[in-house]
């Protein structure tokens, strides 16, 4: 199922003021909800994008859908373990041609999974057309 974000920005609002609280704490446990606004402010100001996410009943999520010419699948990670049972479980479902992930990792594709880094998302349509 897709959903439309729009419940997402408000999230972020409770985030920063328990950031503005406890600041120490909110950068280690928050971290994922910051990669996650990052990719979002990228995805809106290169692309100009609705931004929609994939769920699927609550067991997966896939951070954000794309839809351009196809419909792409986004799964942001915060970390260098970029393992994604959600993103497994699209692939499973949908056989998409490629899947992206962006994360602090190095520009790299391994299967059907594109990894773009976190500085490198700018030039997403170009990675993705080669």
């Amino acid at each position: 199922m897709i959903k439309k974000l729009n419940s997402f920005f408000i999230f972020i609002l409770v985030i920063f003021s328990f950031i503005y609280a406890k600041p120490r704490i909110a950068v280690i446990e928050f971290k994922g909800v910051f990669i996650e606004n990052y990719v979002a402010q990228q995805l809106i100001s290169y692309f100009q994008m609705e931004l929609h996410y994939w769920t699927s009943n609550g067991k997966a999520e896939v951070d954000f859908i794309l839809s351009d010419d196809d419909i792409l699948s986004l799964e942001a990670k915060a970390g260098i373990n970029t393992k994604s049972r959600s993103l497994k479980t699209y692939i499973d479902k949908y056989s998409p041609d490629i899947a992206l992930r962006t994360s602090p990792k190095n520009l790299n594709k391994n299967g059907d999974i594109l990894n773009i880094s976190l500085y490198a998302l700018s030039q997403l349509k170009d990675l993705i057309q080669d």
